[in-house]
């Protein structure tokens, strides 16, 4: 087991540093650098659900590729202009193997502006070759961008499905080297009304989209997988049922508040995904009103090698908690367990 660490310094560099946990004796090694950042490092933009995950308010993000063979740390330079239709993100990536030897590491500048370019996903291939996926505002196109030491930054438009909303993506390579991408598409926010009578954002989410892509970029397919009425209704309340199909004569019937949680492929290259319904409300906890956050069903969706849809079923679950010494906005809440 490894802990990452990222210190700044007085000059505004981030060094990045490793420690081993020695399990049997209950304490952590020495810390080892990494490597030090060439500037300041702004937070990773927010991933919507993933509060108390990975990447929330977080300065550098830790990927594995899919053997397990590569790791990929990744962060974002600060902005040199708050204005997204000028600044040009710069993102620092390091790829190193499991011995935490550099394998190579560079800083790169986005061929669009903030406001052109949403980065949805990353991840890097057993070869070391990072991938990152992102979505053209102005064109409603995905793009696909390969970094690697010798060749650099390389981008180039998917000709994939359009006219579908998504708020992230999943990345995972496949064992020939293709890069199988996946993610959670929705009509938009729906307003509710939490039992205490404050209003919250809820996504409502009617389907699953994935696509293969080559290492080449080429757009290998790409499939729409669409939620059942009978699975969005499963495990609901007799009101929710009504309201499901009340919003399903509409076309807009979905599962609200689900986000993707893990994607991989086992052994037959068979495509597996969990999402789980998750948010946070105002609840009374004794005398007072607190941020409660909801871990709740889990959808899981399993996917063969070409494309067919296999099965998928809903997980009935639900735990939570309240975040005491609550702090709203931004990212949510956070507090003690």
């Amino acid at each position: 087991y490894y802990i990452f660490e990222a210190l700044n310094k007085k000059d505004d560099n981030f060094t990045v540093y490793y420690r081993e946990v020695n399990q049997a004796a209950g304490k952590f090694q020495e810390s080892k650098p990494l490597f030090t950042t060439k500037g300041d490092v702004a937070a990773l933009s927010y991933v919507p659900g993933s509060f108390l995950g990975v990447n929330v308010g977080s300065k550098f993000d830790v990927t594995f590729s899919h053997d397990e063979s590569k790791i990929l740390i990744q962060y974002r330079n600060k902005p040199e202009s708050k204005n997204d239709a000028k600044n040009y993100d710069v993102l620092g990536f390091y790829v190193f193997d499991t011995n935490f030897n550099k394998l190579w590491g560079k800083e790169e500048k986005m061929p669009h502006t903030e406001k052109q370019m949403n980065n949805l996903a990353y991840t890097v291939g057993s070869d070391g070759t990072v991938y990152m996926l992102s979505f053209l505002n102005e064109t409603k196109s995905f793009e696909v961008i390969t970094i690697t030491s010798s060749q650099g930054l390389k981008n180039k438009e998917l000709p994939v499905k359009k006219g579908l909303h998504f708020e992230s993506f999943e990345l995972t390579e496949t064992a020939n080297g293709n890069i199988v991408a996946a993610g959670y598409y929705d009509n938009g926010n729906e307003m509710k009304i939490d039992i205490t009578g404050t209003m919250r954002g809820s996504r409502n989410v009617n389907g699953l989209y994935v696509f293969e892509i080559s290492k080449t970029g080429a757009l290998v397919r790409d499939n729409d997988y669409p939620f059942s009425i009978e699975l969005i209704k499963k495990y609901l309340s007799l009101r929710q049922k009504d309201k499901a199909d009340d919003k399903e004569a509409d076309g807009k019937a979905g599962i609200n508040d689900l986000y993707m949680r893990d994607l991989y492929l086992d052994k037959s290259g068979n495509v597996v995904i969990v999402g789980e319904i998750y948010y946070i409300r105002n609840e009374w906890q004794g005398p007072q009103q607190l941020p409660t956050i909801h871990y709740s069903d889990m959808i899981v969706t399993k996917i063969d090698s070409k494309g067919k849809l296999l099965w998928q079923d809903k997980i009935p679950k639900n735990q939570s908690y309240a975040a005491k010494n609550s702090m709203m906005g931004g990212g949510g809440a956070k507090g003690d367990l």
